[in-house]
């Protein structure tokens, strides 16, 4: 999840996390990894969920401290459709099903003629 943090994959991250979450639920740097993929995303509510499940696994973490009140003041900033009519921009680039179906769009010919 880190590494796909580090290269701006935030969706493979989420993924990454849900798979340890599976394997072991007590394992707090995938909560707290989580909510920082999930804040890249733009997804703060989400986020404030798991960096709290974060702190229960681990109530001294300071780095979960300081990530949920960022996303918290996030949450209370932004509005709920955001500037785009609450379209996830982020989340579609960072999704590979997604740019594999744009890409094949912008290569076909017959949409290139439109």
């Amino acid at each position: 999840a880190a590494a796909f943090s580090k290269v701006g994959n935030y969706a493979g991250a989420v993924q990454d996390c849900e798979q340890a979450i599976s394997i072991d639920p007590n394992y707090s740097k995938a909560y707290g990894r989580m909510g920082l993929a999930l804040a890249s995303l733009n997804k703060h509510t989400e986020a404030v969920s798991y960096y709290k499940k974060a702190l229960e696994l681990d109530p001294d973490n300071e780095s979960y401290k300081s990530n949920l009140k960022i996303a918290e003041e996030k949450m209370e900033t932004s509005s709920p459709m955001g500037a785009m009519g609450g379209v996830d921009l982020a989340g579609l680039l960072s999704n590979p099903g997604f740019m594999n179906m744009a890409s094949n769009l912008m290569n076909n010919p017959q949409v290139q003629q439109l």
